[in-house]
């Protein structure tokens, strides 16, 4: 049961180092795109990336919860953050 905990804390802290990089491409890109040195396809390309890091983390979180409240909380989040878009 430990080493099943113990990979299931692996997989998320990996999906979880996966965002940032991107993330920090991403602001790189921009900064690039804001400056006129790139087209704006490699922002929405880089944005991509982002959003993909994202999405399997919190898919990765989601399959590691073991209540019905932990899902409840992150599917309200997830509504939540839909309605302010």
């Amino acid at each position: 049961m430990q080493n099943a905990i113990q990979s299931e804390s692996d997989s998320l802290e990996r999906e979880l180092n996966d965002i940032l990089p991107r993330y920090k491409e991403y602001c790189e890109i921009k900064r690039d795109y804001q400056l006129g040195k790139i087209p704006k396809d490699d922002i929405i390309i880089s944005m991509r990336r982002v959003c993909k890091g994202v999405n399997e983390f919190l898919l990765s979180l989601y399959e590691n919860t073991e209540t019905a409240e932990e899902r409840t909380m992150l599917k309200t989040m997830l509504k939540d953050t839909q309605n302010a878009l």
